[in-house]
This record gives structure tokens, C-alpha cells and sequence, in this order.
């Protein structure tokens, strides 16, 4: 019972810390105390990290193209950046992962955990699966045969990592989402998300005096 008060003490010291230590950037601390409750209700529930990644994923903003009236605060968190373009994190060289890709590791890590702890919950199978193999092994090898003409891996990953998140998730959503209630919590998840965004064009539109002036 005093192990979550513990916890909540552990990562309030550690985010005021972290406060002090970016010179007064609570979005530093506010990015820090988000990871560590993604992370333990993850590893408690996998399903509640599948929610909090597909909310995540539909919220944050990938592309902004001058978008008049400023920059989307769904846009400032850089959920899409590169751990070393994200403005809260510290950088260094080997940050050419982002939030999004940790995040699925952490689900799938959590899912693996969760067979192995219950052997009630066993691995679903996945429908035309042979069709994803396929698919799988033509994107490798085009992959390897652009690198082996002098291709860029970064680049060429900033193209096609979209597809590898597809194909994961293509294995791990029969194994999370399983049940109407989860089916049903996904569906709220996605329109309270919506909301959200419909709600910050309306206070976007206001700032412009409810003018299209400018917008493309």
C-alpha cells in the first residue's frame, strides 16, 4: 500500500530536479512525469498502454506547414521528433528514435511479460498472415537493396518506418484488443482525442478573428 506513495515522492523530487536542472523548464518535467506513468500503467495493463498510445498517436500533430496563428500545442510535445530534435530532451547521438517507437516497444515488452506471467493469455492468431510475411520481407528487401546502391539508411528509414509500425501492430492489436469493452474504450478514446483538436481549431480560429485569411 505505501509503495505508490513512495513512487508519487521518488518522481516529484525527480521532476523537480529536472526543473532545476533545464533552468526552469516545466515542459521537461511535464515530458518525464508522462513517461513514467506511460511506462508503469503499461507494464501493469497492457491494454491501458495500447489507450494511451493510440490517444497519443491521434492528439499530436507530425507536420505543420505554417499554419496560420502559430504553432499547435498538440505540435509543441515533437511526440513524432527524433529523441535528439525533441526540445525537452537532452541531446545526444543516439536519439534517432522517437516517443511513438519506444512506445511500441514498451507494449510489446509489456506483452511478452504478460504471456509469460499468465498462461491464460495465450498468442492470438493473426488473419492473412502469410499475406504480412510477405509483405514484410519485400519492404527488407528493398530496403537492403537500396542501401546496398548507396541509399542512406536514416533517410530511407524516415520513409518506410511507417510501414514496420503498421506491420507490428498488425500482430500486436488481436493480441491486446480482444473484447466489445475494448473495442468500445478505443472508440471513446478517439472521439474525446477529436474533440480535443476540434476544440483547439475553434480557439485557433478566434485568435484569427473567425477569418480563413491565410489558411490553406
Amino acid at each position: 500500500v505505501i509503495i505508490p506513495y513512495i513512487i508519487s515522492i521518488i518522481v516529484s523530487i525527480a521532476a523537480a530536479a529536472i526543473v532545476v536542472l533545464t533552468n526552469g523548464k516545466l515542459g521537461a518535467a511535464l515530458v518525464f512525469v508522462t513517461g513514467i506513468v506511460v511506462v508503469i500503467a503499461t507494464l501493469y495493463k497492457v491494454e491501458w498502454g495500447f489507450y494511451m498510445f493510440f490517444g497519443m498517436v491521434i492528439l499530436f500533430d507530425q507536420f505543420i506547414n505554417r499554419m496560420p496563428g502559430g504553432t499547435p500545442i498538440t505540435y509543441k510535445f515533437g511526440y513524432f521528433l527524433n529523441l535528439k530534435q525533441n526540445p525537452y530532451l537532452p541531446s545526444f547521438s543516439w536519439g534517432d528514435m522517437n516517443p511513438l517507437e519506444i512506445q511500441l516497444a514498451l507494449i510489446l515488452l509489456a506483452w511478452f511479460i504478460s504471456v509469460a506471467a499468465r498462461r491464460s493469455r495465450k498468442v492470438q492468431g493473426v488473419p492473412f498472415w502469410g499475406f504480412a510475411v510477405l509483405m514484410l520481407v519485400v519492404f527488407l528487401g528493398e530496403e537492403f537493396h537500396g542501401l546496398h546502391d548507396g541509399g542512406r539508411f536514416l533517410r530511407s528509414l524516415w520513409e518506410i518506418r511507417a510501414l514496420f509500425y503498421f506491420m507490428l501492430l498488425y500482430f500486436l492489436v488481436p493480441q491486446i484488443i480482444q473484447t466489445k469493452e475494448q473495442i468500445a474504450t478505443l472508440l471513446w478514446i478517439f472521439i474525446i482525442m477529436i474533440t480535443i483538436k476540434a476544440l483547439q481549431g475553434d480557439v485557433r480560429l478566434a485568435i484569427l478573428g473567425f477569418r480563413f485569411d491565410g489558411c490553406t
